[in-house]
C-alpha cells in the first residue's frame, strides 16, 4: 500500500478529530505519535534518525552527509586532474556524488531520462549485463537505475574502507567514448584497465593523511581521443 495515502489519512483523521470539543486532545496525540514514528524509523529509504543526528560526525561506523559527499575532496580532485567538464563515471560508490560536486555525471539514479539515453548506456555497460544475468533483468525492466557495477552485488552503498582487492571493469569502451565519457572514479583498482585503454591519472593511496571515504580512490582516464577502432587502425599502419 502506498505510503502517502497512509500519511494522507492520518491527516485527514487528525484533521476531523480537532473538530470535536473532547477529541482534539487526542488528535493532537496522535499526531505527535506519527511524528515520532517517522523520525525513529529506520529503513532503505527513510532513515530519519540517523540523518538528523547523523549528518555531520562520525558514530557507530555510520558515513555522515558531509563524508559522503566530501565537497573539499572532490574540489582538489578537480584540480589535480585538471577537470573541464568531461563525463564521468562512477565504480564502488554512488554517482550522486559526482553529480552533487559538479562533474558532468552519465551514471546515476535517474528517475527522468530519455529511453534513447537509457539504450545508449545499456551499451556501455552491455559486457557487464552479459557476465550477470540478474544485472541484466534488472537494468531491462528499471530505466532509473544507470549504474556501472564491479561486480552483480550492486553495491553502491558509502564504504568507509574499500577491497584493496583489483577488480575487473567490464564496459565497452567505444560506447563510452560516444556518450562522452572520459573519465572513470573508482574505489577499486581496475585489473584490466590497459586492456580498455585507459590509465591511470590519480590515485590516493591513503596514506598521505586524508581521511575522506574515498582516500583510495583511483581515477582512469580515456587513453586517446576517438574509439578504440580507430586508435587500433592508426596503430597498424
Amino acid at each position: 500500500f502506498n505510503n502517502f495515502l497512509w500519511y494522507l489519512l492520518a491527516a485527514l483523521l487528525v484533521v476531523s478529530l480537532c473538530k470535536g470539543k473532547y477529541a482534539k486532545n487526542f488528535a493532537m496525540v496522535f499526531a505527535v505519535m506519527q511524528i515520532l514514528a517517522i523520525i525513529l524509523s529506520n529503513g532503505k529509504y527513510y532513515d530519519t534518525r540517523n540523518n538528523l543526528f547523523y549528518s555531520n560526525s562520525v558514530s557507530k561506523g555510520m558515513v555522515s552527509y558531509k563524508e559522503f559527499f566530501d565537497e573539499e575532496y572532490f574540489s582538489m580532485l578537480k584540480e589535480q586532474i585538471d577537470y573541464n567538464g568531461e563525463g564521468v563515471v562512477s565504480v564502488g560508490y554512488h554517482p550522486s556524488v559526482t553529480m552533487y560536486n559538479g562533474f558532468h555525471t552519465l551514471d546515476g539514479y535517474l528517475c527522468i531520462n530519455p529511453v534513447s539515453y537509457h539504450e545508449s548506456f545499456r551499451k556501455v555497460v552491455e559486457p557487464m549485463l552479459e557476465k550477470y544475468p540478474v544485472l541484466q533483468e534488472a537494468y531491462d525492466t528499471s530505466g532509473i537505475r544507470l549504474y556501472v557495477y564491479s561486480d552483480a552485488s550492486r553495491n553502491v552503498a558509502p564504504q568507509r574502507i574499500a577491497s584493496k582487492e583489483a577488480r575487473e571493469l567490464l564496459i565497452n569502451t567505444d560506447a563510452f567514448v560516444d556518450l562522452g565519457g572520459k573519465y572513470i572514479f573508482s574505489l577499486y583498482e581496475l585489473s584490466n584497465a590497459e586492456e580498455l585503454n585507459f590509465e591511470m591519472v590519480y590515485h590516493n593511496d591513503g596514506t598521505n593523511g586524508n581521511n575522506s571515504i574515498y582516500r583510495t580512490l583511483y581515477v582512469y582516464k580515456i587513453g586517446f581521443d576517438g574509439n578504440s577502432k580507430e586508435l587500433s587502425e592508426r596503430e597498424a599502419k
